[in-house]
């Protein structure tokens, strides 16, 4: 049975484990300076990944690895807003479990015979639409694709969908002004609780010099039955707070149910994003 044309809930359930977890941010109460208008962005996101699924004689061993590239659009909006547009331009992914093995390029003729296909390729060329405000706030939200299956099943194929809602600081920029003048090596933390569970962080500036600062952190999350450990870096822009690149890299265990029985899930990744400026 190929697992790839066969995404009942029940493996659904599990790719949100395996695949999942990848938005991982220094959670600071610093405010984010404003983008500039007229300014586009190009990111790649590279992620790896090999899961394990255990039960006894029993076992699930899948590896993926991914890559994303979007855009990021900065236009004058009202008053003192803009608009930034984000648009999918190119995907490939591939996934391997024992026999089974998927392959996805964007670049490729289209084969819609697979959902996870099919999937991908409605992904490439959409665009979201985001309002934000002077500090970096996403204010308003003018289009988005909704939440649904699809969004499952990207996370299936090692992607994780960027959810912004009202209220969340948009992702591509920093404060830089507020974390240069901080001590290298100068720590502090935090520690994040909600109904899924807890997160602990501690961050540090792991080196600053006129062109780049690098922010490093180290982050641990108890969430339900399952533990991921995170560390990583950022290397953000000193002229314009853009974050030119992250790598991160999670380990994560715990227990998850499939087909009605209880799995030992163990999950190493790596994330690599790469920012430039387009024009």
């Amino acid at each position: 049975m190929n697992i790839f044309n066969t995404i009942g809930r029940k493996e659904i359930a599990v790719a949100l484990f395996l695949f999942t977890g990848f938005n991982v941010y220094a959670q600071q109460n610093n405010e984010a300076p404003k983008p500039v208008a007229g300014k586009t962005y190009l990111k790649q996101t590279i992620v790896k990944s090999e899961s394990t699924l255990q039960n006894g004689t029993a076992s699930v061993n899948i590896s993926s690895s991914s890559a994303v590239t979007k855009t990021y659009n900065f236009e004058a909006s009202y008053g003192n807003s803009l608009k930034a547009k984000v648009v999918t331009t190119q995907i490939t992914d591939t996934i391997n479990s024992g026999k089974d093995h998927f392959y996805f390029s964007s670049n490729k003729p289209a084969d819609t015979s697979g959902q996870l296909s099919a999937a991908l390729r409605a992904v490439v060329g959409a665009e979201d639409i985001y309002i934000l405000d002077g500090q970096g706030n996403v204010a308003g939200i003018q289009k988005s694709a909704p939440v649904s299956v699809v969004d499952s099943i990207m996370s299936f194929a090692g992607l994780e969908r960027e959810e912004l809602t009202v209220g969340k600081k948009f992702p591509l920029i920093v404060d830089i002004a507020k974390l240069k003048d901080l001590e290298p090596s100068k720590r502090w933390g935090d520690t994040v609780s909600d109904i899924r569970g807890k997160t602990v962080g501690e961050y540090w500036l792991q080196s600053n010099n006129k062109a780049v600062t690098v922010l490093a952190f180290i982050k641990t999350t108890n969430d339900d039955k399952l533990n991921t450990h995170s560390t990583g870096t950022y290397t953000i822009d000193n002229a314009s707070g853009i974050v030119l690149k992250r790598e991160i890299q999670h380990f994560t265990t715990g227990y998850q149910m499939f087909q009605g029985k209880p799995f030992i899930s163990t999950r190493r990744s790596t994330v690599t994003e790469i920012c430039s400026l387009v024009d």
